[in-house]
């Protein structure tokens, strides 16, 4: 009898990672992904290596039939770059290692944010669940973090290995958080607003929810400003921090909140008088507000 939480939480992991095939796929193909540039960034040239890689990845997808091929190519090649990082960080510029460390942050972080998705709501994962393809202004903020570092460390000063710790330590703190805030929310996480409310969409004020109504967005806030922090970035790092609670936390939670209002009435009400955003700045959807029928 499975009675424990832990237990519990095991047996579902257990019984979608044998029946979803795109969790399943995804989840090897990062391994083998991992595991086969780890060994062979060590043992072989770049060419032998390059030339073994595809076809790896195409057998893989033959494997399934070449169905949900999407899935595997995206763990694929966040398990490729996870595999180099660590190969870099241990080999490397040792000037540059903190580019490295947060190229390797940044592949975990889009595997787990699929990983855990599918693990504890497979009906709401999509190709876009690795969050690879968020927008053009995601991946332009950081080229322009990278690019201040390497100019920085190139041309400038030296990164201050107190700054670079600190700034790892709260980027992995804010993953884990919003891994935290995906898991307990369960089939109530989408990565996208959700204008209607579910059968199994439920308000979860508890674990990780008890201390922040928007947990996932505040992970996501450590995490990126995080990395800028780890590169010693004096420029980007104030201007991600900005961007993140000014141009799009703002909005996007003041959207929701209007829409929780309406899918749980006083119940969201009391949750917002007693828990704070978590994040500075954001008040969310005033409480005071009446949320008008025909919207």
């Amino acid at each position: 009898m499975i009675n424990r939480p832990w237990h519990r939480a095991c047996h579902r992991i257990r019984i979608i990672l044998k029946v979803d095939v795109r969790v399943q796929g995804a989840s090897l193909a990062y391994a083998i992904g991992l595991l086969y540039h780890t060994v062979a960034v060590l043992t072989m040239d770049l060419h032998d290596l390059a030339k073994y890689s595809v076809p790896i990845l195409l057998f893989l997808a033959a494997l399934r039939k070449f169905k949900h091929s999407i899935f595997f190519l995206q763990a694929y090649f966040l398990g490729t770059v996870t595999a180099f990082a660590g190969y870099l960080i241990a080999y490397g510029n040792p000037g540059y290692r903190p580019a490295y460390i947060c190229a390797l942050l940044l592949a975990n972080f889009h595997f787990y944010e699929f990983l855990v998705l599918g693990l504890s709501n497979p009906d709401a994962i999509r190709p876009s669940s690795f969050l690879l393809d968020h927008s053009v202004a995601y991946w332009g903020a950081l080229f322009a973090g990278f690019a201040e570092f390497f100019a920085r460390q190139r041309f400038l000063f030296d990164t201050q290995p107190f700054i670079t710790v600190l700034g790892i330590a709260i980027a992995i703190s804010g993953d884990l958080i919003r891994k935290m805030a995906i898991w307990q929310a369960g089939a109530g996480f989408t990565h996208m607003v959700s204008y209607q409310k579910k059968k199994a969409h439920e308000l979860v004020t508890s674990g990780i929810y008890s201390y922040a109504r928007h947990p996932s967005y505040l992970g996501f806030f450590l995490f990126s400003v995080g990395t800028q922090i780890a590169l010693n970035n004096v420029i980007c790092a104030p201007v991600y921090a900005y961007v993140c609670i000014f141009e799009f936390f703002s909005d996007r939670i003041y959207e929701e909140e209007r829409y929780l209002i309406e899918f749980f009435g006083p119940k969201y009400r009391r949750y917002q008088t007693s828990v704070p955003v978590g994040l500075p700045f954001i008040n969310g959807f005033p409480s005071v507000n009446r949320v008008p029928e025909n919207e």
